[in-house]
């Protein structure tokens, strides 16, 4: 079994593909890593469902992330 190693990058917004007719849940989406994720898959055409706790932070970052898209190239 060979063993895969990790190159220290990962993927930047520019190599996400479109994702039009894609859904995505992501948790943690009210900020950091979770809300740029959400923000990203948005831009690329994924349908985002933003799982969170809490309802008043989930609504805010729902505006940003609708926002985020609308101007997407």
């Amino acid at each position: 079994m060979s063993e895969r190693k990790h190159d220290g990058g990962g993927w930047t917004a520019s190599q996400v593909p479109p994702l039009a007719g894609r859904s995505a849940v992501v948790t943690g989406a009210t900020s950091g890593m979770g809300l740029e994720t959400a923000r990203v898959l948005a831009q690329r055409g994924a349908t985002v469902i933003l799982a969170s706790r809490d309802t008043d932070r989930a609504e805010r970052a729902a505006a940003q992330v609708r926002s985020a898209s609308s101007v997407a190239p």
